[in-house]
């Protein structure tokens, strides 16, 4: 199941985002449930692991755009975000999906069509007042 793995990068990006905007400082790497699985150790296990260490700062929802020709099944996804999310200092985080069929208008852009192949961050909620309530990427 891939999908373990791009619910992993979503929240690896969206660590890297907060970094970029905001300026956070601290460790701006976020461990790898799928290196962690190489070495025997349960990668949703690291996963969260991961997600306790990372600052997210009120971060409260990610949102991702995906293609119809992606390969990734949106449930299985979403399931899989939601096992990282769990029990961590992550929770109530929560995974909006997109879902571009090829040739659709862009959101936001009706000259730019969706190639169906879309797998991309869109944007980033926030419930603390100190930053803005959505950033988009």
């Amino acid at each position: 199941m891939h999908e373990m793995g791009i619910a992993n990068s979503i929240l690896e990006a969206a660590h890297k985002e907060l970094h970029s905007r905001f300026g956070l400082t601290g460790d701006r790497s976020f461990p790898s449930p799928q290196r962690a699985g190489r070495d025997g150790r349960d990668p949703q296990a690291a996963g969260q692991r991961a997600a306790t260490q990372a600052p997210f700062c009120g971060l409260r929802k990610v949102g991702v755009r995906i293609g119809e020709f992606a390969g990734v099944d949106p449930e299985s996804l979403r399931f899989c975000f939601e096992a990282i999310v769990k029990s961590s200092s992550l929770e109530p985080l929560e995974l909006e999906i997109e879902w571009c069929r090829a040739g659709e208008p862009y959101a936001g852009d009706p000259d730019r069509r969706y190639s169906g192949e879309e797998l991309e961050l869109a944007f980033l909620e926030f419930d603390d007042a100190e930053l803005p309530q959505e950033v988009a990427v």
